[in-house]
């Protein structure tokens, strides 16, 4: 709602925001129409919009009783005829779809611009605050009987508390089969990633097998591990230290030979997804685990859908300097 400022009518007035390539419409609570405003995808607003045969021309910019919050709901500043959309963190200009000032959070996405609105693509993504969209990993278990799960990447929209907006970019084959000596499979929840802009590696260091643990055939394949903040389990206590996901064994079966001690695994072209998701849409925030392993979290989780409405979920707590017994 927004009550015009100076209230000469004494009337309240309705918005509805605009998205990517349609309008915002403002209507006082009697629903007569008051102004309609049409935008390009980069939020520049066309001079005037057809509409059922009829053509609503745009109002004064300069009227102090108009409705401010147009595109995306964001206020409109005309001082100075400069016409800069406020996202809180920076300001936007439409006439040439860039921000005035640089990405709060640049510094961990160096390869994009960061003056850029929305990757350039405004049709696909929304930035609601100015500041920086991140990717994330979805691990769906909910297999057949090969045991073959589902890896997922998704972005987060610049708003990671809400999932109903995220931007779906690609899934893979993934298993979380584990030894019969290991501490289990990984539970169902959402734990936070300690490798966040590139993968873990473990330099000359060797496995079980005098493999290099960074090789095709060693533990963690070619291109190291990203591994996740290390966790208390819910419904063992028990801590977690070393859980991530990687390529590793690249040359043993699929189906029955890539079995590890908590670790996710996935093809080598999985992993290089998740390098190149990192590498276009930024920083990687956290892991979702559903469907594989009962947890007290898992009627929160295995319930999620991104890209859809959804309940708010629990970020699981990392922990520091735990010692194994």
């Amino acid at each position: 709602m927004y009550n015009a400022a100076q209230q000469k009518l004494r009337t309240m007035q309705y918005a509805c925001t605009a998205t990517p390539g349609r309008g915002s419409l403002v209507t006082p609570w009697r629903g007569s129409f008051g102004e309609y405003a049409a935008y390009y995808p980069d939020a520049e607003r066309s001079r005037s919009m057809a509409i059922n045969n009829l053509s609503w021309q745009l109002v004064n910019e300069n009227d102090p009783d108009k409705n401010p919050y147009l595109y995306n709901g964001k206020e409109l500043h005309t001082q100075l005829n400069m016409n800069l959309h406020d996202y809180g963190a920076r300001y936007y200009d439409a006439t040439v779809g860039r921000w005035w000032s640089i990405d709060p959070l640049a510094e961990v996405n160096r390869k994009w611009s960061p003056y850029r609105y929305a990757y350039d693509n405004p049709l696909r993504f929304i930035d609601p605050d100015g500041m920086l969209e991140n990717p994330y990993l979805v691990f769906n278990n909910n297999t057949s009987n090969d045991n073959t799960g589902t890896m997922s990447i998704f972005d987060d929209n610049d708003t990671p508390d809400d999932f109903s907006d995220d931007a779906f970019i690609t899934s893979f084959d993934a298993k979380n089969m584990v030894a019969s000596s290991s501490n289990g499979k990984w539970e169902d929840g959402v734990y936070e990633m300690q490798d966040t802009q590139t993968p873990h590696m473990h330099g000359d260091a060797v496995d079980d097998n005098n493999a290099l643990k960074d090789s095709d055939n060693g533990w963690y394949g070619s291109g190291g591990i990203f591994r996740a903040e290390d966790f208390i389990e819910s419904t063992t206590g028990n801590p977690r230290t070393g859980m991530g996901v990687h390529a590793g064994r690249e040359s043993s079966n699929w189906e029955t030979g890539r079995k590890t001690n908590g670790c996710i695994r996935v093809k080598p072209e999985g992993f290089d997804a998740i390098v190149d998701a990192i590498n276009e849409y930024g920083s990687l925030t956290v892991l979702i685990v559903q469907n594989n392993r009962e947890s007290d979290y898992s009627n929160q989780i295995n319930s999620l859908t991104p890209g859809t409405p959804n309940p708010q979920i629990e970020l699981i707590k990392p922990i520091t300097n735990v010692q194994i017994q």
